[in-house]
């Protein structure tokens, strides 16, 4: 599972919409989605996770699998994966299908996530100021039940953005994918670890994102997403050059992948135009994404 820690192009990725604001899931959605993203240049694609929600939606590992079986070369995974709500030697074995499915192509992205009643119906009762130092633990539980079978666990993409994250990063030798942060705090927590000697292969956050016609939607449809009214107006950029220079900010603070969520149920007419966009910041001067991605 080995990676290339540098790249002269930025990695960019998707969230799939397993996640609808309208409607029942859609896995003919994902799976569209996922072959047009491949298509667009996309380099990986992530699924949202959650066990409770407020709204029906496809889980993970299950849309992984639809994302893996849409594409042939760029990576798919969970992003992230709050993986305490599952036991390690459960967990072990679904990774290690993943595994064989992706044959390389698997992104494992790892969180703790923030709502306390996923817990409880979980059964979990890791108090949130030791769930990072638990997840890590966790994680090497997982690992170690894989290597039974012969397998190796991916590196983890870790999700979050403050101390306990960090040092799952640090623990992990991970990747770091946060999100609800701004180029500033990338920046100050990037030069943090990189103060301490550790820099992350792969590093960059989620960013929101909308066509700008469809702009008060996509704010609404991420308030709907997270049941947060006034978020979407300070998290949702319009998909022109507002995103393209918040991306360059990113990029100058110490990011070599992008992740976008397009807000909107079905963003497959947008993804050429959001690729052909950031082009002066992704390095790409077409939609070619090369060889397999590695997750």
């Amino acid at each position: 599972m080995a990676e290339s820690t540098e790249s002269t192009a930025l990695d960019l990725g998707l969230a799939l919409p397993t996640f609808l604001q309208f409607g029942a899931p859609d896995p003919g959605l994902v799976r569209s989605v996922a072959h047009e993203a491949e298509t667009a240049g996309f380099d990986r694609l992530w699924c949202f996770d959650h066990i409770l929600w407020h709204r029906p939606f496809i889980d993970a590992l299950t849309a992984t699998t639809i994302g893996l079986e849409a594409t042939d070369r760029i990576a798919v995974g969970p992003g992230v994966l709050q993986a305490l709500l599952r036991p390690p030697v459960v967990l072990a074995a679904s990774l290690g299908s993943l595994i064989d499915v992706a044959e390389g192509r698997l992104g494992w992205g790892l969180g703790v996530g923030e709502h306390q009643r996923e817990y409880d119906a979980a059964e979990r009762l890791t108090a949130p100021t030791h769930r990072w130092d638990a997840m890590v633990e966790h994680h090497r539980a997982v690992a170690a039940a894989l290597s039974t079978g012969g397998r190796s666990a991916p590196r983890p993409w870790i999700g979050g953005r403050g101390p306990g994250s960090q040092r799952a990063v640090a623990a992990l030798g991970a990747n770091w994918l946060p999100a609800f942060l701004g180029p500033s705090h990338f920046a100050a927590q990037f030069n943090r670890l990189s103060g301490l000697h550790i820099v992350p292969p792969m590093r960059g956050p989620f960013l929101f994102c909308c066509p700008p016609e469809h702009l008060e939607s996509g704010r609404q449809w991420l308030e709907s997403l997270y049941n947060l009214p006034g978020i979407g107006p300070r998290m949702v950029l319009p998909a022109d050059e507002r995103l393209a220079q918040r991306a360059g900010e990113f990029v100058q603070a110490g990011a070599n992948h992008l992740s976008l969520v397009v807000t909107m149920d079905d963003p497959r007419a947008h993804l050429d135009q959001i690729v052909k966009l950031l082009s002066t910041v992704t390095g790409r001067s077409d939609h070619t994404t090369g060889g397999p991605h590695r997750g």
